[in-house]
């Protein structure tokens, strides 16, 4: 790929400390330039949830402008091409090849019509109790339920927890999403209660919680802090993490592989 302005993000730096410095060393020594504050490709040592932190941290630049490449030193390293035992090949595609762009969706996540955030996988609202909450889509009532939480899920967060909710997974269709509520009772109270649907980018889902204690976790993140009521979901087709690739794989057998452990 050309040359530009790069920074490398790992969790683990003493574990990955050579390969750090091996980094710098080889793509500085090819054009490349070491840059902390304002980098356009951003390699990630880790797994996926090293990747997910690397999305959030408030100290790397984030943008259509930003670009990044996993490698994975991690566990699954479902987003990864390459892990341990690769280094030498991964150097060389960085240098050598031009990689494959993959666009996944960046979701819009409001509290209480003020505080915004995003994410990329998903966002889970869940008590270990009961809440009591109404669910819209574009401010029209859909259903309400007494349930443990919801969890609200993109294309790409498909194959995680929404998978384990007996959710599909979605496959190259970038623009839509869905929810699943957790737990939901159903009784003479709730009877037709709507635990799953997807939606439409352009649509908006909001979700207010009339009554109870929940925490807020995003892509699987540890619980934040985040306080509220109100939550509204929405996607705006330009917000984008662009991930590059630098071996041929497609969507499908990335899935395959990582989720049947079937490799080509």
């Amino acid at each position: 790929m050309k040359p530009c302005h790069f920074y490398v993000y790992s969790k683990q730096i003493e574990d990955n400390a050579a390969l750090i410095e091996r980094l710098k060393y080889d793509l500085c020594h090819h054009g490349f330039t070491f840059d902390e504050k304002k980098p356009t490709l951003i390699i990630i040592l880790g797994g996926d949830g090293s990747f997910m932190r690397a999305i959030h941290d408030p100290k790397l630049p984030r943008g259509q402008h930003v670009q990044y490449v996993l490698f994975n030193t991690g566990h699954l390293g479902f987003y990864s091409d390459y892990g341990k035992g690769d280094e030498d090949i991964f150097i060389q595609k960085i240098l050598k090849t031009e990689p494959n762009v993959e666009e996944l969706p960046f979701f819009r996540f409001v509290v209480d019509n003020k505080d915004v955030h995003y994410f990329i996988n998903d966002i889970a609202i869940q008590t270990g109790e009961t809440v009591f909450l109404d669910v819209f889509v574009n401010d029209e009532p859909l259903t309400e339920s007494r349930c443990n939480g919801i969890v609200v899920g993109t294309p790409t967060g498909s194959s995680g927890y929404l998978l384990s909710l007996n959710s599909p997974i979605v496959i190259k269709a970038p623009d839509i999403y869905q929810f699943s509520l957790l737990s939901p009772c159903h009784n003479r109270l709730f009877p037709n209660t709507i635990t799953k649907a997807i939606l439409g980018g352009q649509e908006e889902l909001r979700v207010h919680i009339r009554e109870g204690n929940f925490d807020i976790y995003i892509d699987g993140g540890h619980k934040t802090k985040l306080k509220g009521h109100d939550f509204s979901f929405s996607h705006n087709k330009d917000d984008i993490v662009s991930l590059l690739h630098f071996k041929k794989m497609t969507v499908v057998s990335r899935i395959r592989n990582n989720i049947s452990g079937k490799d080509e």
